[in-house]
């Protein structure tokens, strides 16, 4: 049974064309800081291009970065972007970490405290909401949470009931919903503002998981079609 955290959208259908149609991309040339964790975001790398289908899926070191072959039906956000999703209890008062809300309101405080995080998630999926009113926002991200981030969400929102819980995604709040009860369910559904290119790489980035640091674009060069 589905637990609905809130009942708003994302932005943007996130569509993966068949690799065939789209392989002339591009290489980028990847830095990675520190450049000892390149081994490390190499590997999520590869997650996330194989999770957006492409094929082949070649990341390889290019001195002391990285060199991606990225699709062309593919942002370079699914490469450098963190990948960051946590809950987190909104504080009680002002103390606490203040946060930026994604959609511009007025920051808010959350507890330092996570109760789970991108680590947790076992599946993540775009479907489309039935109960957007806006098309350019019609698209929920449904997850499915492994045994360990279900037992952490029960235990933490059985001990919280009435209070906020805060989902964030890259340090920044997405929405706020109040506890009503204990929620014991593996499935929940995020929605709420995403821009075009958040909602590019959201999925795929979180079933990859968390950069293990800091990835920025060095350079680029096209990719003959075809060919690695």
């Amino acid at each position: 049974m589905r637990h609905e955290l809130v009942a708003a959208a994302l932005a943007i259908a996130l569509a993966t064309p068949a690799y065939a149609q789209t392989n002339c991309g591009e290489w980028l040339h990847l830095a990675v800081e520190p450049a000892e964790k390149a081994p490390d975001v190499e590997a999520v790398l590869l997650r996330r291009l194989e999770g957006a289908g492409a094929k082949p899926v070649t990341v390889e070191r290019d001195g002391v970065g990285l060199k991606a072959l990225l699709p062309q039906n593919l942002g370079e956000a699914l490469l450098t972007r963190p990948g960051k999703f946590e809950m987190r209890l909104v504080a009680a008062g002002s103390d606490g970490l203040q946060l930026q809300r994604l959609d511009g309101g007025a920051p808010e405080s959350v507890e330092p405290a996570v109760i789970l995080n991108e680590y947790r998630l076992r599946d993540v999926k775009l479907s489309a909401d039935p109960k957007a009113t806006d098309p350019r926002y019609a698209m929920a991200l449904d997850f499915r949470l492994d045994p360990v981030g279900m037992r952490n969400l029960l235990t933490a929102s059985a001990e919280a009931v009435g209070r906020k819980l805060a989902v964030i995604v890259e340090d920044r709040i997405v929405v706020t919903p109040i506890i009503r009860a204990p929620i014991a369910s593996d499935e929940g559904e995020v929605a709420g503002g995403f821009t075009e290119e958040n909602t590019a790489f959201l999925a795929e980035a979180l079933r990859g998981g968390r950069l293990p640091a800091r990835v920025t674009v060095a350079g680029r060069e096209p990719a003959t079609c075809g060919t690695n």
